[in-house]
């Protein structure tokens, strides 16, 4: 096991007017390999050159005893879940490459 914290991840919104760290925080226990597998199929989808930053990003979504990681394209997306033990709830968007060599 693994835990992963993700604090504001890669793309947070500040402008928001009740932003807060909080909610964009994401903190969980995962199997290392399953999520290494996980991230590996979701950055297969990315784009070497995508047109738009934001679609190089994977989403994390991080809610009762799972990991939800999508990734999205014009054209296709990918999402693969993966068992977690959640401690804080939330939602991240990480770089999908950076994720991957990790």
């Amino acid at each position: 096991m693994v835990l992963v914290t993700v604090i504001g991840g890669w793309w947070n919104v500040p402008r928001l007017t009740n932003y807060s760290h909080e909610r964009w925080t994401v903190k969980l226990q995962v199997n290392r390999d399953v999520l290494a597998d996980s991230v590996s199929f979701a950055a297969r989808m990315l784009q070497s050159k995508p047109t738009s930053q934001i679609l190089s990003g994977m989403r994390l979504v991080a809610d009762g005893n799972s990991l939800q990681i999508s990734v999205f394209d014009h054209d296709v997306s990918a999402q693969t879940y993966v068992v977690a033990n959640v401690e804080q709830p939330g939602t991240a968007l990480v770089s999908g490459r950076l994720l991957n060599d990790i």
